[in-house]
């Protein structure tokens, strides 16, 4: 028996715990002792009823840093020279903690989602699964990764490679080239569908698909419900689940970060349902006539196999990105400001009864449904398998 360490490291929504658990699962299947090193311990109780049968410790954290002038990342370097890697002082102790965690547990593979500062600690040391979203996993472009808004102008930060190759050689580890080394690995899975991907343009080898299989798309009328999953602590929350709570429709609430008696305090209307634990992708959007989250790929993408329209409140730029997506291809509003907040209730109404949503919705179901790409977890499982069954 091996251990083998499932990291996450960066990104607040629980997509990336749920893929690593179904991982972890196929590990333990296969003889071997999953690790958990992630950045909310707590969270794999919200994925899963089991949580006491793994092994779950707390992920190194970076010093919070409080950024003031107003930014906008256009290269997924400028989002690792946000988070500290641009600076020695901050990125040495981090680093340092993760190679620790390494040294400790020794684990014959380490699989990762949004783990950059891992993913350096394990470079050339260690066998490594990069696992994520179109987002988190960028294709290489050269020395960088690519634009993110070709129209905006941006530098990439020039101290950048040379601040991590300091920390690198302070600490004894094999020096990077090129700052996309490291995340630039051969056993890769971005678990998106090209049409929210936002280097689809760019990007050389097709993503991976579906994290999971789709039913088959549902026959059925409208029922007039909805799924959502938000964060208690997300800008428009509150607002959004008053809105559904007044909207009398039926419905099914998982809320991250507040206890489930705690909603349904709030909620009046008798036909909503709270969950305590959040649904499979796969059963997440079948069966609802519209969906209600942040606009994670995740969740996106499964109500794009569903044929379901979105309603959307984005919080992050990869949110942001798949919400102007998800508009442009008629399948979604966004709500992005007071504004539109004020107007949650009939931008619901909106998309549940106006029949042009629902269409797109179900055109686009229909083309996905088509492909044969719905193998990527076998396929990250195999791969996984087999890292772990042969020689270095």
């Amino acid at each position: 028996m091996a251990n083998v360490l499932l990291g996450w490291e960066m990104g607040g929504g629980l997509g990336h715990i749920a893929l690593l658990v179904r991982i972890a699962r196929e590990i333990s299947r296969m003889g071997h002792q999953p690790v958990f090193v992630i950045k909310e311990p707590r969270a794999i109780a919200a994925t899963q009823s089991q949580a006491n049968q793994w092994h779950v410790r707390s992920s190194p954290v970076w010093p919070a840093v409080e950024h003031r002038e107003p930014y906008r990342a256009n290269r997924f370097t400028d989002i690792l020279a946000r988070k500290g890697f641009a600076e020695p002082a901050r990125l040495q102790p981090v680093l340092s903690q993760w190679c620790q965690i390494l040294d400790e547990l020794q684990p014959r593979l380490v699989i990762s989602n949004f783990a950059p500062t891992l993913n350096l600690a394990a470079h050339q040391r260690y066998r490594q699964v990069i696992t994520g979203t179109g987002f988190t996993v960028p294709p290489a472009v050269g020395a960088d990764f690519p634009e993110i808004f070709p129209t905006q102008a941006a530098d990439p930060p020039r101290d950048l490679l040379e601040a991590i190759r300091q920390v690198q050689s302070n600490l004894g580890l094999p020096l990077i080239n090129q700052v996309t080394d490291f995340l630039n690995q051969p056993h890769a899975f971005a678990f998106t569908l090209s049409e929210v991907d936002p280097y689809h343009r760019v990007r050389s080898v097709p993503v991976d698909g579906l994290s999971f299989v789709p039913a088959p798309l549902p026959q059925q009328a409208t029922t007039q419900s909805f799924y959502a999953y938000l964060d208690a602590q997300a800008w428009g929350t509150n607002a959004v689940l008053e809105t559904l709570d007044r909207s009398r429709l039926s419905g099914t609430i998982f809320m991250k970060n507040v206890s489930p008696d705690r909603i349904r305090d709030r909620v009046t209307n008798q036909r909503l349902h709270i969950e305590s634990k959040l649904i499979p992708l796969d059963k997440q959007a079948l069966a609802f006539d519209v969906v209600v989250h942040h606009a994670g790929q995740g969740l996106s993408c499964a109500a794009l196999a569903a044929g379901v329209p979105q309603l959307v409140l984005p919080r992050f730029l990869e949110h942001d990105l798949t919400a102007m997506a998800l508009e442009q291809m008629g399948v979604g509003c966004a709500i992005r400001d007071d504004v539109a907040l004020s107007q949650s209730g009939s931008i619901l109404q909106r998309l549940i009864t106006e029949p042009t949503y629902r269409e797109s919705a179900n055109d686009l179901a229909s083309t996905i449904a088509k492909r044969e790409q719905h193998d990527g977890f076998e396929r990250l499982i195999a791969c996984c398998e087999d890292l772990l069954t042969t020689d270095a």
